[in-house]
């Protein structure tokens, strides 16, 4: 079975600690490819300060928002699993190792995710940092993965056949977009509906080190944060039919 690790950029200057961390993996990914839409070659930049040891792609994108980025990625995918990362994480030193072990023991599974991890030092007053805490590790499928069971594109796997069959992320979803988020969402549960199951791994542990922004002013009428994007998208499309 073979992996590709992939990391989608803007340019964050703290990318160069997510390849860091992948670089010094107990067991290696098979490939690293980063998406750069930074337009200033900070990607490789990055990759020459961590010294990356293994075999890694920087692909510089001309094109903006998230979902275009992971839909570049798809395209270029030669391996039999995907599995994505934020270049704002970094990744516990036996994740890849530890994904090996998942998918031994649940080979039936097309997706997995694990827990994404706030920083240590986090404010919940004025920062606004994502993260997934996976509790119950459970199958997740049409009646699971709608009980409170959250995913986080800084920490999901996906497999080559499920790719092939869902297709590409919605690109009017994700970062740099109108609906900034909620993307990789939007993807699992058009893969459930397909027919394909996943799983939640507390063994999959990523850190959202660099992750702290300033938490937005409350609005509870805006739909376009968080997961509620996809509620979102499909009421807008509701409307439009």
């Amino acid at each position: 079975m073979t992996l590709t690790f992939a990391i989608c950029t803007a340019g964050r200057d703290s990318l160069v600690h997510a390849i860091s961390s992948l670089g010094r993996q107990t067991r290696a990914p098979d490939k690293l490819l980063i998406v750069d839409q930074s337009g200033s070659g900070k990607a490789r930049a990055a990759m020459n300060a961590a010294q990356y040891p293994h075999a890694w792609e920087v692909i510089d994108q001309d094109a903006k928002g998230l979902s275009r980025a992971r839909n570049l990625v798809l395209e270029r995918l030669d391996t039999d699993w995907l599995f994505f990362t934020d270049d704002d994480c970094v990744v516990s030193l036996d994740l890849v190792e530890q994904f090996h072990k998942v998918i031994g023991r649940y080979p039936e599974a097309a997706f997995v995710t694990g827990t994404c991890i706030r920083p240590l030092d986090y404010d919940p007053i004025t920062e606004d940092v994502p993260g997934v805490l996976v509790c119950d590790q459970c199958e997740l499928n049409v009646e699971t993965a709608f009980n409170d069971q959250p995913f986080m594109g800084a920490c999901l796997a996906l497999r080559k056949d499920l790719i092939a069959k869902t297709g590409k992320f919605d690109d009017l979803l994700g970062a740099g977009t109108e609906w900034p988020s909620g993307e990789e969402l939007d993807y699992v549960f058009r893969a459930i509906e397909l027919g394909f199951t996943g799983r939640a791994n507390a063994r999959l542990v990523m850190f959202h080190e660099y992750g702290a922004r300033k938490r937005p002013a409350d609005d509870t009428e805006n739909g376009r944060i968080g997961n509620a994007v996809v509620l979102w998208k499909m009421r807008k499309m509701r409307s439009r039919a």
